[in-house]
């Protein structure tokens, strides 16, 4: 082989050379490349007739001896020659032919549910369908354009168009899909109570038994096996009657991979129950407010419950509100840690009991009898008041029952358990009621203070009295008279005013009082409104004989001077204002009808000065 000479392989003109070199080359007889060819791109080494619509109809193009796997280059056709030879006859010749390859036209895959038999088909445009169970290599399975087989498990088989016992060709995947069966518990029996007319079945309530993970399947019921296995006629699942049939077809289905199954359950009436007249009483406190509604961890009723029963035994205890449900064993009280009755005070609640294994039911009944007791109700006044070395008695009041009584000071220390206690000292106090069922109020808080009389003292007391009227202030506050809380009057205890301010109070003396609000006790003093009098007649009759010095007391003042002057200035007397005033005389004789003027200066206890000047009348 020489590269670049091109030469006839087979036929008459085995070994001739047509072409020597490239595109650019020559032919000794005759040749027919297309557009630049050969390049001998690749190493291509074989002439082939150039694809349709490529180039020169009919030319040639150089390719490897297959071609590419697909498109224009690789082979497409090939030329016969008649004649031509020495000897051989002039031919006129006019033929064609048809080249047809078998192949599969169509390949139906099958599913079944759960290992069996199953049915695939296939159909080839040309000879028959050979089956394997390889996707190369083997021998065939079967022969036919239908297949059954037996499989356990998903298999895929291949089909080929096979003609005159060729079996080279392309092989078509079939698959042969076997869904999974859910595993169900079948032909058990189930036993649920008879309510005394007729037994109900809630059916879907036993779906844990007929399979695990239930609530990952679909689950119906039906009268006849042929109705499950078809899916048709479904049953009310929550109210089926024994009476109705005893037993049930069931049909469980899945999702995915997953198709279904169809069981029996037996149905059947109990005849057991628990104890006759059996009834499990709980109490509970009432929460918050009075109204009969309070929270029960029904886990007791549970335990009682079960101790009733035959020993390791794998029973359960559900509790419903109505009868019905319970037979029905739907609408369970879920929170039993946690259950607030419906109604108030007193409510029933009826039992189920079970058998986990099997589901059958135990018993129904009446069988918890819940009872709300009320807090203890009571109150206590918010504060309480005592006099001083005295004390005060607490007692509760506005009660429904009778309580014990637990009293604790402000440091939470325990003082008493009477019905009532007796206080003397001022503070926070706390009181807790306990009922004879045993059930506790919310502690009540009071407040005790103690309370005495005021004590009136002169700094505690302020006159003003320049005017021709005085006023008399009281200044009591942060409790300076006192602990208590007081009023006060003047000169009548009866006549009380809550503030102690006095205005328009005439010249002389007055009593002041302070009462104590509570009852514990008063004080009084005697208090001066300053003033002079108006007018003197000193003719010894005994009235107005001199000139008095009004609301002076030796509580309040402690010295003083007391100067009389005529028209014209002259000092006519100078007294003692806390012993005496004038008597109208200068120098042993009577002075003469006239206005006269005074001029009085007084020291009170605190050291205050006070001066008060006017004038009044001697009269005849």
């Amino acid at each position: 082989m020489i590269e670049g000479v091109w030469r006839w392989a087979t036929g008459p003109e085995a070994g001739t050379v047509f072409w020597n070199g490239t595109q650019n080359g020559s032919s000794p007889n005759f040749a027919f490349w297309n557009t630049n060819e050969p390049n001998n791109l690749n190493d291509e080494d074989y002439a082939h007739i150039t694809a349709p619509g490529v180039g020169i109809t009919g030319s040639w193009n150089d390719l490897s001896i297959t071609g590419d796997p697909t498109g224009d280059y690789q082979p497409k056709g090939y030329i016969v020659e008649y004649g031509g030879m020495p000897g051989d006859p002039i031919l006129t010749l006019s033929a064609s032919t048809k080249i047809t390859t078998p192949k599969i036209l169509t390949a139906n895959p099958a599913v079944i549910c759960g290992a069996g038999t199953i049915t695939l088909s296939a159909e080839s445009t040309l000879g028959e369908v050979v089956w394997f169970d390889e996707p190369t290599g083997g021998i065939p399975v079967a022969t036919g354009n239908v297949f059954t087989t037996d499989i356990t498990t998903s298999t895929t088989f291949y089909a080929i168009a096979s003609y005159n016992g060729c079996l080279n060709g392309e092989r078509i995947p079939v698959e042969a899909q076997v869904q999974i069966k859910p595993q169900v518990n079948s032909d058990f029996k189930v036993v649920n109570c008879s309510s005394g007319q007729e037994v109900l079945f809630n059916l879907s309530q036993y779906n844990d038994l007929i399979i695990a993970d239930s609530n990952s399947y679909t689950i119906t019921f039906h009268l006849s096996e042929n109705d499950a296995e078809n899916n048709t006629n479904p049953l009310d699942d929550q109210m089926f009657s024994i009476s109705t049939a005893d037993e049930v077809f069931f049909r469980v289905e899945g999702t995915g991979d997953f198709c279904h199954s169809v069981g029996r359950i037996f149905l059947e009436e109990s005849t057991t129950s628990l104890p006759a007249n059996y009834v499990f009483e709980q109490q509970e406190c009432d929460e918050g407010e009075i109204d009969g509604i309070t929270s029960f961890d029904l886990q007791e009723a549970v335990n009682a419950i079960l101790s009733e029963l035959p020993m390791n035994q794998n029973m359960s205890v559900s509790f419903y509100v109505s009868e019905d449900d319970a037979y029905l064993s739907r609408n369970a009280i879920s929170q039993i840690d946690n259950y607030t009755n419906v109604t108030p005070f007193e409510e029933t609640l009826f039992v189920r009991v079970e058998d986990n294994t099997s589901g059958t039911c135990f018993g129904v009944g009446p069988n918890v009898w819940l009872s709300v007791n009320p807090i203890p109700s009571f109150a206590v006044e918010e504060d309480y008041i005592y006099c001083t070395e005295a004390s005060v008695l607490v007692e509760p009041f506005a009660t429904n029952g009778d309580y014990a009584y637990e009293w604790f000071n402000e440091e939470g220390q325990l003082i008493g358990t009477a019905t009532r206690i007796r206080i003397s000292q001022q503070g926070i106090y706390s009181v807790i009621a306990t009922s004879q069922s045993g059930c506790v109020a919310e502690r009540k808080s009071f407040q005790v203070t103690e309370s005495g009389p005021p004590t009136l003292l002169p700094q505690f007391i302020q006159v003003e009295d320049d005017g021709e009227m005085g006023t008399i202030i009281v200044n009591h506050q942060d409790g300076q008279l006192g602990l208590g809380a007081y009023v006060f009057a003047l000169d009548d205890p009866n006549n009380v005013q809550e503030e102690g301010v006095f205005t328009n109070v005439a010249p002389g003396l007055h009593t002041l009082y302070a009462l104590d609000l509570n009852g514990c006790g008063f004080d009084e003093i005697r208090i001066g409104v300053i003033g002079v009098s108006k007018f003197i007649t000193p003719n010894n009759d005994g009235i107005n004989d001199t000139v008095r010095i009004l609301g002076v007391t030796t509580e309040f003042y402690e010295q003083g001077v007391f100067n009389v002057f005529d028209r014209y200035g002259r000092l006519l007397a100078q007294t003692d204002p806390l012993v005496d005033g004038w008597d109208g005389f200068f120098n042993g004789r009577p002075m003469p009808p006239s206005d006269y003027w005074y001029a009085l200066e007084l020291r009170d206890v605190n050291g205050k000065v006070h001066l008060k000047k006017g004038h009044f009348t001697l009269k005849q």
